[in-house]
């Protein structure tokens, strides 16, 4: 159960942002991984501490009254992604949502390096924030309902303020906004596809092939390759060169299938492309 090390460092690095590896053991394995939590550390900005991730020490080995790992990702102020643990981490505490009661075992938690007085750098930190959150989500085939401040989850209301400056309605209509064009998750893509316009194939390259769109046509501009009838024959579908319904029913179901994604199949993406061909 659980998440691995290197899905984790997948969905850090789908983000674009920079991603250092600071890894230590967790306690124990998590369960079946459901959403995520957001938090920030409370740590003052000041002169004496103006390094990235400050906490980063804490975060790995906990306080004298809390063991470490006290987070799965934590986030610099430069919007860098550190992986703390695939394991369970000690972040959430006692709380419930949706009648879940396990924080530890069943959300991730992300640390963002902030005073805790409402304050973020956006860009980089915050935007880095969204883009983890809605690479979890995509990761997970979950929405928007299952990225939560620590202070909904914690019981007593009100025993936590996480995350503070973080408007969750605009938070998640950026993130909602990602997760209906999953390669906007990464701060790199460049003119991303406007709702109702089609880019050209060549425009949509992610790694070493182009991200198929439903309706897409063999052959497909970048590189001049057939790459619809690519997918279809690795996927034992007839090999027509059309990305058609039959495609995108039988992509929609090896996305769950193989990456227990919950997609709607019209999308062959990068993760897709390296899960079947190894492409990536």
């Amino acid at each position: 159960m659980g998440l691995s090390r290197a899905t984790l460092q997948k969905i850090a690095t789908r983000t674009g942002y920079p991603v250092r590896a600071a890894w230590v053991p967790g306690h124990g394995m998590m369960g079946s991984v459901v959403g995520v939590i957001l938090h920030h550390t409370a740590t003052p900005r000041s002169p004496t501490n103006p390094d990235d991730l400050p906490t980063l020490r804490v975060l790995q080995k906990g306080r004298a009254d809390l063991p470490g790992p006290l987070c799965n990702f934590a986030l610099g102020r430069s919007g860098t992604i550190y992986l703390i643990t695939e394991g369970i981490a000690f972040h959430a505490g006692v709380g419930q949502y949706r009648g879940i009661t396990d924080g530890n075992g069943h959300f991730l938690g992300i640390e963002g390096e902030s005073p805790g007085d409402g304050t973020w750098d956006d860009p980089p930190q915050l935007d880095s924030y969204r883009r983890l959150v809605a690479s979890i989500l995509f990761e997970l085939g979950r929405n928007t309902e299952w990225d939560i401040r620590h202070g909904l989850w914690a019981k007593p209301d009100g025993r936590k303020v996480d995350t503070a400056g973080i408007q969750m309605p605009q938070f998640d209509a950026k993130v909602k906004e990602m997760l209906a064009d999953p390669a906007s998750i990464n701060r790199n893509r460049k003119n991303p596809v406007v709702p109702g316009k089609r880019k050209p194939a060549a425009a949509r390259v992610e790694g070493q092939v182009p991200i198929l769109l439903a309706g897409d046509r063999d052959p497909v501009p970048f590189g001049g390759g057939n790459y619809v009838g690519r997918v279809q024959q690795l996927l034992g579908l007839p090999k027509t060169g059309v990305y058609d319904e039959a495609t995108i029913a039988k992509v929609k179901a090896e996305n769950k299938r193989l990456l227990g994604r919950n997609v709607d199949g019209r999308t062959v993406d990068a993760a897709f492309w390296d899960r079947i061909y190894g492409l990536i």
